[in-house]
């Protein structure tokens, strides 16, 4: 009885998407050695999607290197 009433609520919709925003958030306000960490863990993964995570932060100046 419960879920009937509920399932009687629920309602599609649609919404046209105007503007994306987005931001990198690669540990910018860790320490530039926990940086390092996290870079180098992440340069040990295998997938190239994780890795590559970690030459962005490079690329943007984090790390102590």
């Amino acid at each position: 009885k419960y879920r009937s009433r509920m399932l009687n609520h629920i309602v599609a919709f649609e919404i046209a998407v105007t503007r994306v925003e987005t931001k990198f958030k690669l540990s910018q306000n860790w320490t530039k050695a926990e940086q390092e960490n996290v870079i180098r863990a992440l340069s040990e993964n295998s997938d190239p999607a994780i890795s590559g995570v970690a030459e962005l932060m490079r690329q943007r100046g984090l790390g102590v290197k």
